[in-house]
């Protein structure tokens, strides 16, 4: 009897620790965007659109809590972020990594105001051919984006113009979480 009661408390405290972790985790998330976010009401319902737009992606909320702090740390509007979110997760087709970086890349990118050649190296290194995609739009080569890179030449809007009309209707990258969250692994973190 004793070993079935210790089972019995285990299995209670498990089943009771996983929502407390979770009521814990956007406790702490709201308090955050509250920081950022400079309202306590603002913050609690972006924190619930973002918990309902990850409830739709291959993203969970551990991959969207950090890209939120660090979007709206570099200055995207609380507006904009579930569309540059969406955007960002159609690039890096719902890979937790990639988003993350994408993240970071396209917020250092909007605080400065320009992009650089690293960040069009970083942005290929995620599979986003933002080099062709600028060669398209501008009439030159790559090789001739990488020099204005390089040089300062390429401003922040261009790269961002860019990106939308990737994950745009008819772009390549469009609907790509979508689609992700309709595998087996989007299905899983779904349900996560």
């Amino acid at each position: 009897a004793f070993y079935r009661i210790r089972s019995l408390l285990a299995d209670l405290s498990q089943a009771f620790s996983v929502p407390l972790s979770l009521t814990i985790e956007k406790e702490n998330f709201e308090t955050s965007l509250t920081t950022l976010m400079g309202s306590s009401l603002k913050a609690k319902k972006k924190t619930d659109e973002l918990i309902q737009f990850a409830a739709k992606t291959p993203l969970e909320m551990t991959d969207i809590q950090p890209a939120t702090n660090t979007l709206l740390s570099f200055g995207v509007e609380a507006e904009k972020l579930i569309p540059t979110m969406q955007m960002l997760g159609d690039l890096s087709r719902g890979n937790s990594a990639n988003f993350k970086g994408l993240a970071l890349i396209f917020g250092q990118a909007k605080a400065t105001g320009r992009i650089m050649g690293q960040d069009l190296n970083q942005l290929a290194n995620r599979g986003v051919p933002i080099l062709q995609e600028l060669a398209k739009h501008y009439g030159k080569t790559v090789a001739e984006i990488r020099k204005m890179g390089k040089e300062g030449k390429l401003t922040f809007d261009v790269m961002e113009d860019s990106l939308v009309r990737m994950t745009s209707s008819g772009g390549q990258f469009d609907g790509m979480m979508d689609k992700m969250s309709k595998t087996t692994g989007g299905q899983l973190s779904t349900i996560r």
